[in-house]
């Protein structure tokens, strides 16, 4: 099935499950998961979890992990806080010009309010009020209701979010300590009744303005693709496995690269498996 796929080399390591996203035609992505035989056990079509001794954790970037979950030093959450707290203010201040230019555009083609402010859950689900610069106007429909998403992007707004400069007021989150800069996006709060106890495990640190989800395929990413990596993250994190992340989030908008997949620029409502 994968020819480059050594099933020895990850039996020996007792490997329970393994995730591998692979790039498709048109750039999307179609998930397959492969469930490592441990000691001549039974493949599955689906893993039993992605958190069990020895996880591999691949995407179309390549491998991005491969480890027992991660032994953290006492004075690792101090040091990402440091970490958050000294880039943070350094990026505000040196993206200065760059806010007031995004604001002066929004405001011209959207008018007031500039920024998008949204009650999102942090960690434990606590919830915060998240700054973003606004893409999409208020339009609604003969009968009052909101038009979809999709339909109320605007061509400035598209182009926000390609650059990823509508994110860039959540430094301020980052600075007040809402948000990391790298751990899950924060989603919505109506999104918390449907996860499972296992994609809940997601709010056990803070959300992020990047992750290990937007470096590995972002929207184009089904639903139970994200959520399992960035329950991944989770049981793995590490100041050195948030450093590749931020490297690969440069680089990606540097080059303009794996930022939004065509079609993807607006993500799909997440239901929960009880609604689907």
């Amino acid at each position: 099935m994968f020819p480059t796929f050594n099933r020895r080399y990850f039996r020996s390591r007792r490997c329970d499950d393994c995730y591998i996203e692979l790039l498709a035609e048109k750039r999307k992505l179609t998930p397959e998961k492969l469930v490592c035989r441990d000691s001549g056990g039974r493949n599955n079509e689906k893993p039993r979890s992605m958190l069990h001794r020895s996880t591999i954790l691949m995407a179309h970037l390549g491998i991005v992990g491969f480890r027992e979950r991660t032994k953290r030093t006492e004075g690792q959450p101090q040091l990402k806080r440091l970490l958050d707290v000294s880039v943070s203010a350094l990026l505000l201040a040196l993206c200065a010009p760059v806010l007031v230019l995004v604001a002066v555009g929004v405001r011209l083609r959207l008018a007031s309010p500039v920024l998008f402010r949204q009650v999102r859950p942090g960690i434990w689900g606590k919830p915060f009020v998240l700054y973003k610069f606004r893409t999409m106007h208020g339009g609604h429909d003969a009968e009052g209701n909101l038009l979809p998403d999709k339909l109320r992007l605007t061509r400035i707004g598209r182009f926000l979010r390609a650059t990823s400069l509508d994110e860039l007021p959540e430094l301020w989150n980052v600075l007040r300590g809402d948000m990391s800069l790298v751990g899950p996006r924060p989603l919505l709060m109506e999104y918390l009744d449907r996860y499972t106890p296992e994609q809940a495990r997601r709010h056990e640190v803070r959300p992020g303005i990047t992750g290990i989800a937007q470096v590995s395929g972002r929207n184009a990413l089904t639903w139970e693709a994200r959520l399992a990596l960035d329950v991944w993250y989770v049981d793995n994190r590490s100041m050195s496995l948030d450093l590749k992340i931020l490297v690969k989030t440069f680089m990606q908008v540097a080059k303009r690269q794996d930022i939004s997949a065509p079609g993807h620029a607006t993500m799909s409502e997440f239901k929960g498996k009880r609604y689907n």
